[in-house]
Order: C-alpha cells, then sequence, then structure tokens
C-alpha cells in the first residue's frame, strides 16, 4: 500500500517535470547556462532556451555564443543562431546532460 502510494506520488512528479518542463527550464535559465559555462570552463551567452517534451526531452538555444580564451581572442570561439540538441531524459533528473545529438545552425567558428 505504502509502495504503491510512494510509486504514485513519484509518478506524478516526473509527469508534472515533463509536460512543464518549458516553464522548469525558463525559471532556471541563468543556472542551466552557469552550469554549462562552468563544465566548458568558458562563458557561455544564450539568448533564450526552449524546452519541449515527447519521446525525449530536445532543447533549442537562441543566440548562442562560446567564449574563447582571453589569451587567444576576445570574440567569440563559437556562435550560433541556434544550437538544437535531443536529451536523455533521466539523467536530466540527476542533474546529468547527456546528449543524443547536437545540431549547430548557422554557426561561425574562430579558431
Amino acid at each position: 500500500m505504502v509502495a504503491g502510494l510512494i510509486l504514485a506520488v513519484a509518478g506524478s512528479l516526473l509527469a508534472y517535470a515533463f509536460f512543464n518542463l518549458t516553464a522548469i527550464v525558463d525559471s532556471h535559465q541563468h543556472k542551466i547556462i552557469n552550469r554549462v559555462s562552468t563544465a566548458l570552463g568558458r562563458a557561455i551567452t544564450v539568448q533564450k532556451i526552449q524546452a519541449r517534451a515527447g519521446w525525449g526531452i530536445s532543447v533549442e538555444l537562441t543566440g548562442a555564443t562560446i567564449a574563447d580564451d582571453s589569451a587567444f581572442s576576445k570574440h567569440p570561439f563559437v556562435a550560433a543562431d541556434t544550437v538544437s540538441a535531443d536529451l536523455q531524459f533521466i539523467p536530466l533528473l540527476h542533474g546529468e546532460i547527456k546528449g543524443q545529438r547536437v545540431a549547430l545552425i548557422k554557426a561561425d567558428f574562430r579558431y
């Protein structure tokens, strides 16, 4: 009985997160960008993040830039009009980002 109640609550929370993904991402956009910047060791800017849930999680970043090492250049290392990524859902629940596909659309690379 208790196990069934715990499963029902956990299932409800997962369903809420899945169907309200865009609102969750919007409210944590700054935190998400800071974590990715820290992981890459480079400053990242993004104009907008949108997330969609379907058979998986799809994330689209608009106006994304990744800064270059200041010893090399003051211009961004990568600038893309759009970055699209398909992510695995379960790792996101644990605070991990595991991508299955990443596409940079209209991207400029400086090297």
